[in-house]
């Protein structure tokens, strides 16, 4: 008889048997992981946002120009009615005309109001078509059409309702005026993308945007400048930075209710709203 090895290992390889010497390292039972939901999330207004909507409508420009076009056009026609009504109310009666001071505090109401129409439902196109290539998609020519076939009405009563709180706002030392445009900002959005009533949309950015409302009258301050800026360049820079505006709040929503990627955190049940809002 052969004398058996005297390793323990050596013994179970000579009789066919593997054995790991050294047993794998204790391995904790992992908890479950749950995505954190977004709405939870810091928020806050970026106001990069502004260099962001350059970059996108330099990438693709027609689409937002032709907006900003259906939104100026019916505009510039009314302001050149209204300027040749005032200056021949003006060599009638003389620059302390009532008529004149009258004329020239409503033209800002009036405008806005007569354009709501057209230029209502573009604003809602320029929303629609930001927020398409914000999520990575192209927006096309016929996507201009898509605030007048799509909540046409709502896009309308909310720019109706959106100009006259901030023309009345900005009676008061403009500053209300500045404050109200800010936190309404989202209206245009939450119509095109969760289809709210005016009123709703309007209540949803209000509520959005309270908490940073300094943040957002100086935001809104910032597109005010840049809309004016436009006119600068021979007033075609306008078929731009008129746009921009538009495309700038549509983005400020876009950070506020998708901020990006959720993140997991082990352990912790957050129901429902673990799902990312949409």
């Amino acid at each position: 008889m052969s004398r058996a090895p005297t390793g323990a290992a050596e013994s179970y390889k000579n009789w066919g048997i593997e054995m790991n010497p050294s047993p794998p390292p204790f391995q904790p039972e992992q908890p479950p992981t749950v995505e954190y939901p977004r709405n939870l999330r810091k928020k806050d207004i970026d106001l990069n946002v502004i260099g962001r909507s350059w970059d996108i409508i330099k990438r693709n420009p027609w689409p937002f120009v032709m907006c900003g076009l259906l939104m100026l056009v019916p505009q510039f026609v009314l302001v050149g009615i209204v300027y040749w009504m005032m200056l021949a109310e003006l060599m009638a009666s003389g620059p302390e005309s009532m008529l004149f001071s009258f004329a020239f505090s409503g033209m800002m109401m009036v405008i806005p109001l007569a354009t709501a129409l057209i230029s209502g439902p573009a604003w809602g196109s320029i929303t629609y078509m930001t927020l398409k290539e914000h999520d990575g998609e192209a927006a096309e020519m016929e996507d201009i059409w898509h605030g007048f076939r799509e909540n046409a009405w709502r896009h309308i009563g909310m720019y109706v309702l959106y100009n006259i709180g901030v023309v009345a706002g900005s009676m008061c030392c403009y500053i209300p005026g500045f404050i109200l445009g800010g936190l309404w900002l989202g209206s245009s959005a939450y119509i095109v993308e969760k289809e709210l009533p005016v009123i709703d949309a309007m209540r949803a950015s209000f509520n959005d945007l309270k908490p940073y409302w300094i943040m957002a009258g100086v935001f809104y301050f910032l597109i005010s400048l840049l809309m004016g800026a436009g006119f600068i360049v021979c007033g075609f820079g306008v078929l731009v930075t008129w746009p921009m505006a538009y495309m700038a709040m549509a983005l400020v929503y876009r950070d506020l209710s998708d901020p990006g990627p959720p993140v997991s955190y082990p352990g912790v049940d957050y129901g429902d709203m673990a799902q990312p809002p949409r």
